[in-house]
Parts: C-alpha cells; structure tokens; sequence
C-alpha cells in the first residue's frame, strides 16, 4: 500500500477493468469495440489469464451500435438488496420443502366414499340446494340426530407461491378427518383468510383446488364447508369466492354475511326406520313452529351468525402484488371503521345483526367474524367489534369463533370467568385461525384479565411457524339437547383443552 491506496499489479488491474466491463455493458454504444477489448486483454503474461479474458472478451462482444456505462451502487444498498434476495431464497425453498419433502406420508388424493356421505346418521345433502337450504331463514332439519357435531377451522391460506399448501395445513386436515372418523362432522366452519395473500383472482384461480379441494379432501371431511372472509380475502376478488359455492360440493360461501340455521330432534334413542327415498332427503325447511318428526320435545335449534368483519372495520394492510416484498413494505392500518366502498354494506350489516339476535329463539346461538373481539396474541382485540361484542352479551350468545391471530385462545369474560348478573353463562370467545400456521405471540395479553384467558395454543418457540412448520390446530364442537362440548385440537390429534356449555336460557332467547 503506497501513500494510503493500495498498489495493484498490472493483472490486478485488468482483472478489475474486466469486472467493471462486464457489469456496465449495455447495448446500443460502440464507445468501447469487441477489438480494443480483445487488445487490451490479449497482453496478459498469464496464459491461464488470457485464456479466461479471451473468453470473457467473446460472451460480451458487443454490436457495432453497443456502448458502456458506469453505474455506482452504495455499497450498504448492495448489501440490503443481496439480503433480501437470500431471505426471499430461504422462504421459498422452505416453502418448497414443506410442500414436497415433508408432507404427511397418508395425505393423498382419495376417492370420494359414498358409503360415507349416505351412512345412518342423516347429514346435508353435499348438492348446492342442499348445502344452502341451510343457510336461509327457514333453515333445515337433521332428523333422527341425537347431537350435531362441526368443526371450526381459520386462516386455512396456504402459501403464496408453489405448492400453495403449508406443511401445517396438511397436518390440520389429517387431524380433522382422523377425529371426524369417532365424531363425523355434519359440516366445517371456516372463519376466513382463505386464500394467502391477495385471496383469488377469477373463478378459475387454481388455488381453490390446490389451497383447499385438494387438501381437505379426506372422506371425513366431505361436508358443507360454511365459509367467510378474511381480510387477505378482501384484497382479491371476494366475489369469485362466493360463486365458487356453484362449482364445489362443499365450499359453501352465498354471500359476505348470512345466517346458517339448523334443527336437529336430540334423541337419544333410535328414530323408526323411515324408507330409503325419505332418508336420502337430509335438507328439510324447519316448520313455522319449530317441530320435527318423532320429536315430543322439540327439536333443538342452532343459529351461527357469519359475519364479514372487514366489511364493518376495515382492512389491515394496504398493499400492491402478491409477493413477499409487497407484503413486507406494506403500509399497516389500524381497522376503526369500514371503508368508504363499504359505508353503506356496513350499515345494513349492522343492522342485520342486532335483527338476527333480537329474534333468535335458538338454544345456542354462535356468532362467527374473521377479527377476533378479544385475542392475546400479535393483533389483539378489534375495538371496531365493541359494538357486537355488547351485542353478545345482551342477546346471550354462547360463543364468539373467530381467527386472524394464528393460534387456538379460549377467552371467557364476566364475574371472575363465571356468570353474567343474571345467573346465565358469560360468552366464550374462540380464536381458530391455526389451520395453516402457528404464532405464539402474547403480545396483548396485558389486555385481558389473566383469570379470564382459559387457554392458549402454541406456547413454544418455533423460528418457522408463521410459513407453515408447525402443528396447527382447530376446534370441534358437540352439541346435544342437555350441553355442548368444545374441543381444541392440535395438527397432532392431541386434545389440548376442552369445556362445557349450556343452551341459551328462556331469558336470553328472543320473542
């Protein structure tokens, strides 16, 4: 080093106008010709070094019309970009691994199982008329069941890019159709973020058969799928979602809010053999009166209210494109109201609700949103739902199911976790949204009463949960004439916690 700079032998020099060349060539300039080019390098001593030059000198020969220009880049922007690009190198191939190396060795393509879909037990005919009939007004009757069993399942998104499915996801829907074998579902509820990051594009998008036909194709698990959306939803084309309820045996979205109504007569003994062609129709309309057939009691009435959250708060993020760079550099927002495309949705919304719950003469009475109302996790509660969370406990609504955190929570508020004043039961809220990742955040668990946080799923440290390399987990739900059961289930079919409720009491129950 001479006078503070270092001292470059001539080859060293030529080495580095050679790697300048090569990176500023750019075509269009005949300032520097293929011929003095080759000169300049031809006078290498080294024979190993001319011959690497010479070759150099041909890939770049340039046009008669080519030129060169320099450009500087900050060596500090040089080494943000080189670390982003290898972060977006390790995301994909981890993404890639989960998808091809470690998937679960019984996650395969299954024919569909008639024998299944027409057993004793009476369920919903997976036809579209039989799937909505459900979700109306009048609602529909499963006769002969002594209990009504459903999943609760959220944020079942997948991944962005190939294979569009996480190792988590397919853990999940393993799980679900190994307890679904003990306790057959007569239907999946699905609380949003259905598709990562920016939803569908168009009904042909080939992430409804690669995100979901293809995944939750276990024989268990061929039941009416009630779905909502989520706010990554909202940043695609939410309406091909809802018209892919015509083109699905299970995918049951008719619009951005409805109500699903079911009767079924709780009996614990065995209904009359009724003929063949009367036990293949499991959809009926419920009677003004509430009755069913062979029911002395009454049938016992389920409601679950699916809502769309975003609609009444907002969305979360602003984003452009679909990549990991997008959603790394977007712009958060905090959900405090609906957006000026959804003032007048929201209001009829809210409406609708307060409507729905005023008149609800079910015995358990769920209300589904995609934001939770209350969450320990990394996004917390939605001060935007404090409006319906009122509504709940005026109305006596069992439960809360919602997801967006990525983890299992069960959150019950009142008396020390207890009762209301009255004597009736506080409202549960459930946080489902591990279908397809894991987050053990406890971010906001200072805004939750520590007597009143019942459960939470994952606890561990896992550095990959957030793309799919964890467990999952989702919850199930039995009901019969006397109490329902809640079960919380890990991608692993372990129960991690479980509780009881009460059907809704005469005083909760509208007119």
């Amino acid at each position: 080093m001479v006078g503070g700079k270092f001292d470059l032998s001539r080859k060293e020099r030529e080495i580095a106008e050679l790697g300048r060349v090569l990176l500023t060539f750019r075509p269009g300039d005949s300032s520097v010709s293929s011929s003095s080019s080759s000169s300049s390098l031809s006078s290498s001593s080294s024979s190993s070094l001319s011959s690497s030059l010479s070759i150099s000198t041909f890939v770049m020969s340039p046009s008669a019309h080519s030129h060169y220009s320099f450009v500087t880049i900050p060596r500090n922007t040089k080494f943000l970009l080189l670390l982003l690009l290898l972060f977006s190198a390790m995301i994909s191939m981890l993404c890639l691994l989960s998808g091809l190396f470690l998937l679960p060795p019984d996650v395969q393509l299954r024919p569909f199982t008639a024998a299944f879909a027409q057993d004793a037990e009476h369920r919903i005919a997976l036809t579209t008329a039989g799937r909505l009939a459900c979700a109306t007004d009048e609602g529909c009757v499963l006769a002969g069941t002594s209990q009504l069993n459903f999943m609760v399942v959220g944020d079942i998104g997948g991944l962005p890019i190939y294979p569009y499915y996480s190792y988590a996801q397919t853990k999940v829907a393993r799980a679900m159709a190994k307890i679904g074998r003990r306790q057959r579902p007569h239907f999946v509820v699905n609380v949003g973020d259905n598709f990562y990051f920016n939803g569908v594009e168009n009904v042909f998008d080939g992430r409804f058969e690669d995100s979901f036909e293809e995944i939750y194709d276990h024989p268990e698990l061929l039941v009416p799928w009630y779905t909502i959306a989520g706010n990554h939803d909202h940043l695609g084309n939410v309406t091909a979602q809802l018209a892919h309820t015509d083109f699905s045996s299970r995918w049951t979205f008719p619009r951005l809010f409805y109500k699903v109504r079911l009767a079924f007569d709780g009996l614990t003994h065995q209904p009359q053999q009724q003929p063949k062609q009367q036990q293949q129709q499991h959809s009926v309309p419920i009677a003004a009166d509430h009755s069913a057939p062979n029911a002395s009691l009454g049938p016992v009435l389920v409601e679950l209210l699916m809502l769309d959250t975003v609609v009444l708060c907002g969305n979360t993020v602003d984003v452009q494109g679909n990549s990991l760079l997008n959603w790394m550099f977007a712009r958060k927002r905090e959900p405090n109201g609906p957006s000026a495309e959804y003032q007048q949705l929201a209001q009829q919304q809210w409406a609708w609700i307060e409507q729905q719950m005023r008149q609800s003469t079910a015995d358990y009475l769920f209300v589904v949103g995609h934001y939770p109302i209350h969450s320990v996790s990394e996004h917390g509660g939605f001060e935007c739902l404090k409006r319906l969370d009122s509504l709940l406990h005026s109305h006596g609504a069992n439960a809360y199911f919602s997801g967006h955190d990525h983890n299992l929570q069960h959150i019950r508020l009142g008396a020390e976790a207890g009762q209301d004043n009255d004597g009736t039961e506080d409202v549960h809220y459930i946080v489902s949204g591990a279908a397809s990742r894991t987050d053990r955040s406890a971010k906001h668990i200072g805004d939750v009463p520590s007597e009143a946080l019942l459960f939470r799923y994952p606890t561990g440290w896992n550095p990959f949960s957030q793309i799919g390399f964890s467990n999952g987990g989702f919850v199930q739900v039995q009901l019969n004439r006397h109490n329902g059961t809640m079960r919380f289930y890990s991608g692993d079919q372990d129960m991690k916690h479980t509780f009881v409720i009460k059907p809704r009491g005469r005083g909760e129950k509208g007119p």
